[in-house]
């Protein structure tokens, strides 16, 4: 799973806006993509990466949206959120098994942001996305 995280923030690196570019969020970036997700869902890391990155907190965070175009907690849910639709179509892991390898600990918040950035519950999404990978498979 690291692996498909790190691939993931180096993606979403491509869309930093050139014109705000700062060497320490990049940092920042390069940080994050070495986390576990679930470790970063229940640990003080925005605190921390500000502090290595010799920033304060709020400085940090204004920066990090600024070049991102996401809070760092944005961010963050967003990758999350996203392993988990790959997992969904991907493998056959159970949902629940899916919503804590991702850093969710209640179902009602994960199946609620889920839903927000999809339009589906995880298991809608898993048999609408895993329907269309099957056809497309078949051809």
């Amino acid at each position: 799973m690291a692996h498909m995280v790190a691939e993931s923030f180096h993606v979403l690196q491509g869309f930093v806006n050139l014109k705000t570019r700062d060497s320490r969020i990049e940092s920042a970036l390069e940080k994050l993509s070495h986390e576990d997700l679930a470790t970063l869902a229940s640990k003080n890391w925005k605190q921390q990466l500000a502090s290595e990155s010799g920033l304060s907190y709020s400085r940090f965070h204004h920066l990090f949206k600024e070049s991102v175009g996401l809070s760092p907690g944005h961010f963050i849910k967003h990758e999350r959120l996203c392993e988990a639709k790959r997992l969904l179509v991907e493998t056959q892991i159970p949902v629940k098994e899916i919503m804590f390898s991702v850093g969710f600990g209640d179902a009602s918040h994960f199946c609620r942001d889920f839903k927000a950035l999809t339009g589906f519950s995880p298991t809608n999404y898993r048999d609408r996305r895993g329907k269309s990978v099957g056809r497309s498979l078949q051809i």
